[in-house]
C-alpha cells in the first residue's frame, strides 16, 4: 500500500529558497488562433493543444514561441515542442533558410515534434495567411527534400506503416496510414521510426547536433488528419519526451549533498511512486526501506532537513531511484527503469597543488597557475596567467561525460566591461565574467558525448584595473560513470597492452561510447562485477571513440561490447544490453571450476 508524503510543501519552499542542482527541462506545444492550420483539421489542432496542456507543457503563440527558443538557443536546456498545427509561424521560419529561428534552434540541440502533411510546404502568416514555399520548403530549412518529390512513387500509397525497433524505442504504438513518406537515406543523421511497404521513412527524426540519436526534427503521421484519422497523443507527447530523460542524469555525478530528483511526465499517470536507496537490487525489487511514497508532482528533494535523507547524502556513494507511473485507479501504467548518480566532492578542486588530476592544456600567452592567495575553499584555486593588453591565457581540458551540469566557482578583478573571464563548451562561448566580483558558483548544461571545457582570460589593447586576473575552483564535471572512482579501470591506446595483454588474470573489458544510452546501462553492471570480482579478475573499459584503432582491432563494431580475456586473447564476447546474472555465470564457470 502506498503512502502519501507528508512534507511535499515544506520541500517546495526549500527549492524557493535556495534553489537546486537539477536543470529545468522545458516542454511546450504551439497553438495559436492568429495563425493559420493548412491539412490539419482545426478541431483536430485545438484537440492536441488541450491534451497538451493537460499534460503540463506551456501552450506558446507564434510570439511566445520565438522567444521560447530563442531562451533555448541561449540557455541550451533540454527541451522539446511540439507543433498542434501543420504551418510553422513567421516568427520562427521568416525566412526559407537554414538561417531561420527553427534551424537555430534545431542546430542548437532543441526538438520538434510535427505531425501531417509535407512539412514547410507554407509560411504561417499573422491573421491566418500563408507563403506558398512548395516541396521544397523543407530542403531549405530543414537541408533536405522531407517531402519526397518523386511523388509518382511514393505518394498517396496508404500503407499501414510498420513501426521500427527504433519507433518502439521512442514510444510509437499505432500505426497509421501513410500519404507522404520520404527515402530513408535523405538525410545522413535520419532515426527512421516507421515505414511503409515499399521501406520509405514515413515517421522519422532528423539529427543535426554531432553524436545525437534523441533530438532534433521529428515527423509522425505523415497523412492529412480527421476526426476519424488522427495521430495518437500518447505517443507524440513519448516521442517528444523521449531521451530528456531524468535529472540527475542517469550515470552522473553529483556535487551536493542533497538532490532535487526530477523526471517526465508519463502518459495516462496522474501520480508516481517514488523509490530511492543506496542498494540497486533494493531499488529494483521496491523494499520498503527504498519506497519514499506516492505523490503528483514530478519532482522530490533528498538529502535536506524535512526530506529524507535529513542529515545529507553520503559522498563518494552511487545512489539508485526509480519510479513507478500510476492511473487514477491506482494500477501501474509503467514500472519505471532504475537511474542512479553518484554523490562526489568537487572533481577539481586543485588541492594536488597542480594540474595533474585531469590532462589539463595551457594556451595562449602564459599558462595558468596554482595559488593560495585567492581560493573558494580549501588551500588553492587556478589562476589566469599574467598577459599584457590583447593578451590571453587559456585552461582546458577534454573530458568524457553523460548529460548533466559542469559546475564551478570562479572570481574576476579586472577592467569592467573590456577584460573579461569567459567560459567555453566545444569552443562555443557560454558565460564571461568582467569587472571585480567576488566567488560565484556557476553551472552550464552538458550534452553526453567528449566535451571540450576552456577557461579563457583576455585583456583588451589599453588600461588594467583591480588584479588584472581571474582564479578558478571547485569544478564539477558531468563525467560518464567509470570516472567516480568504481573499481572499473579505464583503459587507453598506450596502456592496453600492459594491462590486458598482460595480465596473469582473466580481463573484462567493457567497448563504450559515452553519447551511447546501453552503455550506460552496461556501465552500472560493470561497476558492480569490478566491486564483486575484484580479487579474481581485472574489469576494465575502453572508449571506442578516443581508442578507435584498437576498437578496430578487437572486431567492435557495436557498442556495448564486453570481450572477456585470458593471456591476452579474447575468450568470449558479449554484444548489446546483457544482464548481469549472465555474465557473472560465466564468470562464475570460468573463474571457479
Amino acid at each position: 500500500m502506498s503512502r502519501k508524503l507528508v512534507h511535499s510543501g515544506i520541500l517546495v519552499l526549500i527549492l524557493l529558497l535556495f534553489g537546486g542542482p537539477a536543470r529545468a527541462t522545458y516542454l511546450a506545444a504551439y497553438w495559436d488562433e492568429n495563425y493559420p492550420t493548412h491539412w490539419s483539421d482545426w478541431a483536430i489542432t485545438v484537440e492536441i493543444r488541450n491534451y497538451f496542456a493537460a499534460a503540463g507543457y506551456e501552450i506558446l503563440d507564434a510570439d511566445e514561441l520565438k522567444t521560447w527558443m530563442d531562451r533555448r538557443i541561449a540557455d541550451g536546456a533540454p527541451s522539446a515542442v511540439i507543433f498542434c498545427r501543420d504551418v510553422a509561424p513567421d516568427t520562427v521560419v521568416e525566412t526559407n533558410t537554414a538561417g531561420c529561428m527553427l534551424r537555430r534552434y534545431l542546430d542548437a540541440g532543441g526538438k520538434i515534434v510535427f505531425h501531417g502533411d509535407i512539412p514547410f510546404y507554407n509560411q504561417g502568416n499573422r491573421g491566418g495567411g500563408e507563403t506558398e514555399w512548395g516541396v521544397w520548403g523543407s530542403y531549405c530549412v530543414l537541408g533536405f527534400d522531407a517531402a519526397c518529390v518523386e511523388w509518382e512513387t511514393t505518394w498517396d500509397s496508404g500503407d499501414i506503416v510498420q513501426i521500427t525497433a527504433a519507433g518502439q524505442t521512442w514510444g510509437l504504438t499505432e500505426p497509421w496510414a501513410s500519404q507522404r513518406p520520404m527515402r530513408p537515406y535523405a538525410w545522413p543523421h535520419l532515426t527512421v521510426l516507421a515505414v511503409d511497404g515499399a521501406g520509405n521513412a514515413a515517421g522519422w527524426a532528423a539529427h543535426y547536433v554531432e553524436g545525437d540519436t534523441t533530438r532534433g526534427f521529428v515527423r509522425l503521421f505523415d497523412w492529412d488528419d480527421s476526426p476519424w484519422s488522427k495521430p495518437n497523443q500518447q505517443d507524440m507527447q513519448r516521442v517528444a519526451q523521449y531521451g530528456l530523460g531524468p535529472e540527475p542524469a542517469d550515470g552522473a555525478t553529483h556535487p551536493q549533498r542533497w538532490v532535487n530528483l526530477a523526471w517526465m511526465p508519463e502518459p495516462g499517470a496522474v501520480s508516481y511512486d517514488v523509490y530511492f536507496g543506496n542498494d540497486f537490487d533494493d531499488v529494483v525489487d521496491g523494499t520498503p526501506d527504498t519506497f519514499l511514497g506516492t505523490q503528483t508532482a514530478r519532482t522530490f528533494v533528498v538529502g535536506m532537513a524535512g526530506s529524507p535523507y535529513p542529515d545529507g547524502l553520503t559522498l563518494d556513494t552511487a545512489y539508485y531511484w526509480r519510479i513507478d507511473a500510476l492511473a487514477a485507479n491506482g494500477s501501474i501504467v509503467r514500472h519505471g527503469e532504475v537511474w542512479s548518480f553518484t554523490v562526489s566532492s568537487p572533481q577539481e578542486d586543485f588541492e594536488r597543488g597542480d594540474f595533474q588530476t585531469f590532462p589539463w592544456e595551457h594556451r595562449g600567452d602564459n599558462a595558468w597557475t596554482i595559488t593560495s592567495t585567492e581560493r573558494y575553499a580549501g588551500t588553492y584555486s587556478a589562476q589566469a596567467g599574467s598577459v599584457d593588453h590583447d593578451g590571453q591565457s587559456t585552461l582546458r581540458v577534454q573530458l568524457d561525460c553523460v548529460s548533466g551540469d559542469i559546475a564551478f566557482s570562479h572570481k574576476v578583478s579586472s577592467e569592467s566591461s573590456f577584460d573579461f573571464l569567459r567560459f567555453y563548451i566545444d569552443d562555443v562561448k557560454r558565460g564571461e565574467w568582467s569587472g571585480r566580483t567576488d566567488w560565484e558558483q556557476t553551472s552550464f548544461p552538458v550534452t553526453a558525448g567528449t566535451r571540450t571545457f576552456a577557461w579563457t582570460y583576455s585583456k583588451d589593447g589599453s588600461v588594467s584595473e583591480g588584479d588584472d586576473t581571474a582564479w578558478l575552483d571547485d569544478i564539477g564535471f558531468p563525467l560518464f560513470a567509470s570516472t567516480m572512482g568504481s573499481g572499473a579501470i579505464d583503459l587507453t591506446e598506450d596502456v592496453f597492452d600492459l594491462i590486458v595483454s598482460a595480465s596473469n588474470v582473466r580481463v573484462l573489458v567493457l567497448c563504450f561510447a559515452p553519447s551511447d544510452e546501453d552503455c550506460h546501462v552496461m556501465d552500472r553492471v560493470v561497476q558492480q562485477i569490478a566491486n564483486e570480482y575484484s580479487s579474481q579478475a581485472r574489469i576494465c573499459r575502453l572508449n571506442v571513440d578516443a581508442a578507435s584503432n584498437r576498437a578496430t582491432q578487437l572486431a567492435v563494431g557495436t557498442v556495448p561490447t564486453l570481450l572477456l580475456f585470458e593471456d591476452g586473447q579474447v575468450e568470449r564476447r558479449w554484444v548489446g544490453v546483457t544482464d548481469k546474472t549472465e555474465l557473472t555465470t560465466a564468470l562464475d564457470e570460468l573463474l571457479f571450476p
